[in-house]
């Protein structure tokens, strides 16, 4: 009788948790695609290499939504720790190779915007210079990278229903099989675990990182160069393309003072954004979920809550951040 009660009340809060992550997941499809059509209707539409990987990554996120609405649905019928699964196999492996396409796209391409920003302001490189060397390159790595990496797992039948059940990736299968040496498919799920969910995302994590700090570093030398230069305003204000501020202007502080606060203020604001959306979105779940995986034991059930709502919204934090004025 209380095996049959924590059987219960273990199911209610996988169906709990799987109606947290479609009502995330969907909120986050709305906002990548909002994001593809106002980069559409926008003037420069894809002429630019922000807009284009902007555009890329918010179809990568597309992506990752889709694959979070359907997960709960396309584990094979029957499967026990998948309450919700109506699928099958093959439904499985084209709902862990979607969402795990789409996820390492994202991470990719947010390096490369961190790039593209510091290529724009420390390297003083034109769009059509940044095109020809490094976006074209970028693109084609990506779309290669990704395409090797879940292809090769869908022909050494790595996709497979997660311990959650809330979607199809990286595993073996049948959940728990690796502690009676009896797994079926996806002897292979460890070594994907630990090179794209832990490897890559640091890796990532650390080009990111880098590349806004670079920046800060860079704003903060600008700054402190132009002030003792003793600029007047129109000098101060022909160096700024951007024309919408947020913060105060200070009693008895001249515009150009002003305008360089902001200056180095916006681009800390900026680069914090970027750190700590990828740290919260990627390092967070990938590190709990893989150290767990290669410890073999089960996340907190309040983290699992947790990470069930916030890495399926990542399209919602991804229009926050790419929408502030630059």
């Amino acid at each position: 009788m209380g095996d049959n009660a924590e059987s219960n009340d273990f199911f209610t809060f996988k169906v709990n948790s799987y109606y947290k992550t479609i009502s995330s997941a969907s909120l986050s499809l709305v906002a990548s695609v909002i994001l593809v059509v106002m980069i559409m209707k926008s003037g420069p539409r894809l002429s630019t290499p922000y807009h284009r990987i902007i555009f890329a990554l918010s179809a990568g996120d597309a992506l990752v939504s889709l694959a979070f609405i359907t997960g709960p649905f396309s584990a094979p019928e029957g499967t026990s720790w998948a309450p919700w699964g109506v699928g099958n196999i093959h439904t499985c492996n084209a709902n862990g190779f979607i969402k795990e396409w789409g996820v390492v796209a994202v991470q990719l391409y947010t390096v490369l915007i961190c790039l593209y920003f510091y290529c724009k302001l420390n390297r003083k490189m034109s769009n059509s210079t940044f095109y020809e060397k490094i976006e074209k390159k970028a693109h084609a790595f990506i779309i290669l990278f990704t395409s090797v990496v879940c292809f090769s797992a869908l022909f050494t039948k790595t996709f497979n229903p997660l311990p959650s059940g809330a979607t199809c990736g990286f595993s073996r299968y049948p959940d728990g099989c690796r502690l009676t040496n009896s797994c079926t498919r996806g002897t292979l799920g460890l070594i994907y675990v630990f090179l794209v969910s832990f490897v890559l995302v640091f890796l990532c994590f650390i080009g990111i990182s880098i590349f806004m700090v670079l920046l800060c570093i860079e704003a903060y030398k600008r700054e402190k160069l132009m002030r003792s230069a003793n600029p007047d305003d129109e000098q101060i204000m022909s160096c700024f393309s951007c024309n919408s501020f947020r913060a105060q202007r200070k009693e008895d502080e001249s515009l150009s003072d002003y305008l360089l606060r902001i200056y180095k203020r916006e681009t800390f604001i900026h680069a914090l954004m970027y750190i700590s959306y990828f740290a919260f979105i990627h390092i967070l779940p990938h590190l709990v979920i893989s150290l767990m995986f290669m410890l073999r034991r089960s996340p907190p059930l309040f983290l699992v809550q947790f990470i069930s709502i916030t890495y399926p919204a990542m399209g919602v934090f991804n229009i926050l951040i790419y929408t502030r004025p630059k």
